[in-house]
């Protein structure tokens, strides 16, 4: 096996090999290399928030998300620092407590008399944000649901233990690149429904009116306007107008031929008690958009059935069952006794079908570059064919 020789991990694990993008910040911020608890290392950067600094990390086994109380010099100027400190580790705790295939699993609080830490898991992929600016895809309404239904899961869990987001938006939302999972990720704004005065936390275009005032009402409405913001900007490809000058001049209506148009433009209303409540009566007001087939090729994808390997502990990994070769237009390969000549037939048998745009082939061709089944072991190659799977199933219709 091969390992990184700076932090001592496999290296289809290590974001130095997998190239993880690292940014700059005027922050004060811990340097590479940092030992955290003994046992995290620091890689860099990956961004800064009002109040707190994200970094990539990595244990002897894997990369993790650490996520650290660093507020701006603004913040610390204009709030308690020490209350904002003991919130910051209450809530965590109770972001523990959840539990949903489309949240992003906390694995632990690190904290001493200097810093508090939340690692995270290390998801590979990419946001919807990034992927909007990279497609300027603009999506239809049973489309738009069909992506973002699992957030809706996920939002109600939150909700249901006495929590809410505040900060949902395309960049908050995951597009997990091995098997196209949905996840909501960044609590690092995360509050108790009933916390009476909370800090001015704002995504501009997401955040509805009650965020720019620290002591606005906030609840469940609260995430219902993000959750409608983000589907107003994949059904129309414009980013919602500022909810402060919507107070102004509202310029933000349903869009053209949508069927449920003014049921999300009830999800987006400025005033809170004008606006739907809970996720549940959004998703109710949204109606017969059920979960559908999105096309034949990603149907059959999706037929195809996943389980986790626990004994690998790469997050967003998955194994095939026995099942899973069933139900593929391939025959199964026994690779245990099979000869290099025919692994090499079949490595070319896949990626033949992997070029011709089938799913399939493109999921056994990724397999056969993890594992050097009939070709020598890539993992950029396997990198770029799990994109090309997450593209294919996200702009299908």
């Amino acid at each position: 096996m091969n390992f990184c020789t700076n932090c001592r991990i496999n290296k289809k694990r290590c974001p130095r090999a997998l190239k993880v993008k690292t940014v700059e910040t005027d922050r004060k911020v811990l340097p590479q290399g940092t030992i955290i608890h003994g046992d995290y290392q620091i890689y860099g950067v990956l961004g800064a928030g009002g109040m707190s600094v994200t970094y990539c990390a990595c244990t002897r086994l894997k990369p993790f998300v650490l996520k650290q109380f660093n507020p701006t010099a603004e913040n610390r100027k204009n709030l308690n620092m020490q209350k904002e400190r003991a919130t910051f580790i209450g809530e965590a705790r109770k972001l523990l407590i959840l539990n949903h295939p489309n949240i992003v699993k906390i694995e632990n609080i690190i904290s001493d008399e200097e810093n508090i830490f939340l690692a995270m898991e290390f998801l590979i992929g990419e946001s919807v944000q990034s992927y909007l600016n990279r497609t300027n895809r603009i999506f239809s309404e049973q489309h738009a649901y069909n992506l973002m239904r699992n957030i809706f899961d996920a939002l109600e869990t939150v909700h249901q233990k006495g929590m809410i987001h505040r900060d949902v938006k395309p960049s908050n939302i995951m597009i997990c690149a091995l098997d196209q999972t949905m996840k909501l990720i960044d609590f690092g704004n995360a509050r108790q429904i009933d916390t009476h005065t909370k800090s001015a936390v704002v995504s501009s275009g997401y955040a509805p009116i009650e965020q720019y005032d620290p002591h606005g009402k906030q609840g469940t409405w609260t995430d219902v306007y993000a959750l409608s913001a983000v589907l107003y900007r994949l059904i129309t490809g414009k980013e919602p107008q500022p909810s402060y000058l919507r107070c102004i001049q509202d310029n933000m209506h349903a869009p053209l031929g949508m069927e449920h148009g003014e049921a999300l433009m009830k999800g987006l209303a400025v005033q809170p008690q004008d606006r739907w409540q809970t996720i549940g009566e959004l998703r109710a007001a949204l109606g017969n958009l059920k979960t559908k087939a999105i096309s034949k090729a990603s149907s059959r994808n999706r037929q195809t059935k996943h389980v986790r390997d626990a004994s690998y502990d790469r997050p967003t990994e998955y194994v095939r069952d026995a099942s899973w070769d069933k139900k593929t237009n391939y025959i199964q390969h026994d690779h245990s006794v099979s000869g290099e000549k025919d692994d090499v037939q079949v490595f070319e048998q896949y990626k033949k079908a992997a070029e011709s745009g089938d799913i399939d082939g493109m999921i056994h061709l990724i397999r056969c570059y993890r594992k050097g089944i009939g070709t020598k072991k890539n993992w950029k190659e396997a990198w770029r064919w799990s994109k090309k799977v997450a593209e294919i199933t996200v702009e299908a219709e």
